[in-house]
């Protein structure tokens, strides 16, 4: 079943490619007739010059005579018996390899109003041309111009005419396209094509330093033979393209037809090129495929198809002018056969990189194959078939650059995958490890800042303990003293000191409440007992009680109640606010001097109920204000406000409201505090 499943493909990849193959020489065939007929001129016999268009391709117009007789000189053709042999060319440019001579007859008229006129043979290849103009120069032949096709300047008045006679001589294939074109209109198109070889030549010297870097990276020596099969195949098109032609006038690109051993003219350098690259071309195939691990006998094809292109590089290096170029043409033909085979079997063997690889042939084969069958003359020369071979190699030298790059890319992947499970396996231990380094750094940081907070907390609660504690009790040991030595003699003066000391001890007892309350607070295990009351009536009740200790303290008082038809509820501890404004209004007494004003002031906002007490002290400096509710905090002679102020702030933000401060130097303090309004 495996080979019936082999023949089926091999036939019908075969049907497939001939069709491909006889679609795109109908195609072919039918763009040359549209093209010389669209180019030439209509009348037989002559081609007639006029202003518009300004190139013409002649083949239409032509005679040839195939030269049986390499040593026909002008005179000879001028005879009538060889005159009689012209026969007309009917458009066709490729002659094959029946003859390696050939002359060509041309009859020109000028009916334009230029007379500098360029004859051009767009073939580079052709290894001795002559042009002749009989009536101007007689038998001697027109110089040729230093240009990258064979070119030769005639000077043609207008209204006159002239017959040209030129002399091909190849041992290659005998290609003859001829453009006759008005001078200035050449530079033009030569401009243009000089910009596409640019953009080809640049393209594949790309190529060429990438898959160098590529070598550079894995040191592969497949990458070399493609490297070295790049610019081969490059250096053939180099002579094709005629730009050998302006750089070697001399030497192995000199005209010359003499059977001669080494390179000896363009036609054999261009083959000799071509047939390295395949050479190197089949080298790099068999590094890269691995075809003897798919199938053996196409391994033994390839190194048989290597050793053949070393032995006819050989042949074409010293004996190309024996006549060996009419066989060399076959075995052209047949390696643009074998490449594909040798790639398309290694994909049906399995090898996947040879999948790819045949969508990069498939262009060159389909593409450059039109230029096999111009070589043999079954095509006339036009652009496609001209430069099949070089859009075809442009296509597969992009195709195969991706292809190895797809290579390139697989085989880093499967190394870093190893690497990166090795990497991934460390990687996870020290992520373990550094996990438990920071947790258990993290847990010892915590514990230090909190015995740091403890430590810092600790400090400054004794720092107000002592402070606040100190001057009643200094003042307690003093009036005590005083009472024991009888320092105050008269009744009154005792009372008045005992009253004094009742009032500190009175203040310390105070002190210590409030440190037991906000200990209590900070522990969260009191539990708040919540009262549902109207905030202005419940505010000016507590107002009331809060005038009379002011008062006794010889200060003056104000309230300010806002009136309001609405009904205002808040949820309170009745204990707990009252402690918070009592605090706040202990703390303006302390700071009012005798004779001054404390202002209680309470109203309503958009969803809050706001209180305010102000005294008319001395003032708090503006940098200290961000620090009032700190028990640390000191001013001047005003002391922090110490735990009083912590226990009233603590309270009112459990209430979810909110405690401020504003204040002026030697103008007094308003401290505020907001409770949230409860929904009635």
């Amino acid at each position: 079943m495996r080979g019936l499943r082999g023949n089926s493909f091999s036939k019908t990849k075969a049907i497939g490619l001939s069709s491909f193959v006889i679609l795109m020489l109908t195609v072919l065939l039918g763009s040359t007739t549209i093209f010389a007929n669209g180019t030439a001129n209509q009348h037989s016999g002559s081609l007639i010059l006029s202003d518009v268009p300004f190139t013409y391709i002649v083949n239409e117009q032509m005679d040839v005579l195939p030269g049986s007789n390499q040593e026909w000189s002008l005179e000879d053709i001028l005879t009538t018996e060889l005159q009689s042999q012209f026969q007309p060319a009917k458009g066709k440019s490729a002659f094959g390899y029946g003859s390696s001579s050939y002359w060509i007859r041309i009859n020109i008229k000028n009916a334009s109003s230029s007379e500098q006129w360029e004859v051009s043979l767009l073939n580079p290849l052709m290894d001795k041309i002559e042009v002749f103009d009989p009536a101007a120069q007689g038998s001697t032949p027109i110089m040729d111009m230093n240009r990258q096709y064979p070119t030769y300047a005639i000077n043609l008045l207008p209204g006159h005419s002239a017959t040209l006679y030129i002399h091909c001589e190849t041992w290659g294939s005998m290609i003859v396209p001829l453009r006759i074109a008005e001078q200035s209109t050449l530079y033009e198109s030569v401009h243009i094509e000089f910009l596409l070889y640019g953009l080809y030549y640049g393209m594949i010297m790309i190529i060429i330093v990438y898959m160098f870097s590529v070598y550079m990276t894995f040191r592969n020596s497949s990458y070399i033979y493609y490297i070295l099969y790049i610019l081969c195949f490059s250096l053939s098109q180099f002579v094709w393209n005629g730009l050998a032609r302006q750089f070697f006038l001399s030497g192995i690109l000199a005209e010359n037809m003499q059977r001669n051993l080494l390179l000896s003219g363009p036609a054999n350098t261009y083959d000799f090129f071509y047939i390295l690259s395949v050479g190197f071309g089949f080298l790099a195939l068999r590094k890269i495929l691995n075809p003897q691990s798919y199938s053996p006998l196409i391994d033994f094809f390839c190194r048989w198809m290597i050793i053949i292109c070393a032995v006819m590089v050989a042949g074409i290096f010293l004996f190309y002018s024996f006549g060996i170029a009419q066989y060399l043409i076959w075995f052209k033909l047949v390696i643009n056969f074998m490449v594909p085979i040798v790639i398309i079997g290694c994909a049906w063997k399995g090898n996947s990189l040879a999948k790819y690889l045949s969508i990069a042939i498939i262009p060159l084969l389909l593409i450059g194959g039109p230029s096999i069958l111009l070589s043999f003359g079954l095509l006339p020369d036009n652009l496609l078939t001209h430069f099949g071979l070089q859009f075809g190699s442009a296509t597969e030298f992009l195709v195969m650059s991706l292809v190895l790059y797809e290579h390139v890319s697989r085989l880093q992947r499967n190394q870093f995958k190893a690497q990166d499970d090795v990497v991934a396996r460390l990687a996870n231990w020290n992520e373990v490890l550094q996990i438990t380094v920071e947790e258990q750094t993290e847990d010892l940081r915590i514990t230090n800042n909190e015995l740091i907070a403890a430590q810092e907390s600790r400090t400054r609660l004794l720092q107000n303990i002592s402070h606040d504690i100190r001057s009643p009790l200094n003042y307690v040991q003093g009036g005590i003293q005083a009472l024991m030595q009888k320092m105050a003699p008269q009744p009154e003066q005792h009372a008045k000191i005992l009253g004094n000391i009742y009032d500190k001890v009175f203040e310390v007892n105070r002190f210590i409440d409030d440190f037991l309350q906000l200990s209590i607070h900070k522990s969260a295990q009191e539990k708040l007992n919540l009262q549902k009351v109207n905030f202005l009536e419940y505010m000016a009740v507590l107002f009331e009680e809060l005038t009379v200790d002011i008062e006794y303290a010889n200060i003056k008082c104000e309230l300010l109640i806002e009136s309001s038809k609405l009904e205002s509820f808040v949820l309170l501890d009745l204990h707990l606010i009252k402690r918070v404004l009592a605090n706040l209004v202990s703390n303006a007494c302390k700071f009012t001097p005798k004779g001054g004003t404390i202002t209680l002031q309470a109203s309503l906002g958009k969803n809050f109920g706001m209180i305010m007490v102000q005294d008319t002290g001395q003032g708090i400096a503006q940098e200290h204000l961000g620090h009032i509710f700190r028990r640390h905090y000191k001013v001047g002679e005003e002391q922090g406000s110490g735990l009083g102020l912590e226990i009233a702030k603590e309270i009112v933000e459990r209430y979810g409201g909110e405690i401020w401060v504003e204040s002026e130097l030697e103008v007094g303090s308003r401290f505020y505090f907001t409770l949230p309004l409860a929904e009635v």
